[in-house]
């Protein structure tokens, strides 16, 4: 099975890098490792799922001078358990609150960010501060109450903490989704392994190009390139 990973820009939409894998002869984690040593970025903040919580993810980015932003869940239950026990006793450096009233959901996040002394994890020498997400509210009829947990290499005010979590899922429907759905990349009957990774690769290089044009829609770049292929062959005259 071939599997792509991408590094996304939150701020420009756009795919910075890509990679496609066997997943028999590698894993996500050290493809991700990998991309990250390659990327040839500095100074950035890598946003990354509970997947990536481990010490050579971590280290890695660090030795590429960039900084981290992690979620932790369950896989790292002696850090997870450390950060749940902390928050009850420690007091907030910064605390924002915010409502998400979109796609049929209700839901107030409150996010609480917290300075990482007292972790002192051997594994995570470089956290400087820990990041609490509570959520609640109400999914259709449904209510709901969620607790996240994240580390970060860096300190920051919550609200900016807010949006970088916020804009981590942008990948899920600005990349994912839609090379699922609008280019079909799941249904696909190429079997060639060569071949399905140009064909992922050019989806990739299509999606750049429309957001370059300023189309957070790909349907509506479509749409617009549709009806304006004189505009793109003058360009190339």
């Amino acid at each position: 099975m071939l599997t792509t990973i991408s590094c996304f820009s939150q701020k420009t939409k756009l795919v910075v890098k890509s990679q496609t894998f066997e997943s028999k002869k590698s894993s996500e984690i050290k493809q991700v490792q990998e991309l990250i040593r390659d990327c040839g970025l500095k100074n950035k903040i890598f946003t990354l799922d509970a997947l990536h919580c481990n010490k050579q993810t971590t280290q890695t980015i660090i030795d590429s001078k960039n900084d981290y932003l992690i979620t932790v869940k369950a896989n790292q239950i002696k850090l997870f358990e450390r950060l749940k026990n902390l928050a009850k006793v420690e007091e907030a450096i910064s605390i924002y609150q915010e409502m998400d009233k979109s796609h049929g959901r209700q839901i107030k996040r409150t996010i609480s960010v917290f300075k990482a002394e007292n972790i002192k994890h051997k594994n995570y020498p470089h956290i400087q501060s820990f990041i609490k997400v509570d959520r609640t509210g109400l999914r259709g009829n449904k209510k709901f109450e969620e607790t996240l947990y994240y580390i970060s290499s860096k300190v920051l005010p919550s609200e900016i903490f807010a949006a970088k979590i916020r804009g981590h899922w942008l990948i899920e429907n600005q990349v994912h989704w839609v090379k699922d759905v609008i280019f079909n990349e799941d249904k696909s009957k190429i079997k060639k392994l060569e071949a399905a990774r140009n064909l992922s690769l050019l989806y990739t290089i299509i999606m750049n190009v429309y957001r370059s044009l300023g189309f957070d829609s790909i349907k509506q770049g479509m749409y617009w390139l549709g009806n304006n292929w004189d505009k793109i062959l003058a360009l190339s005259t």
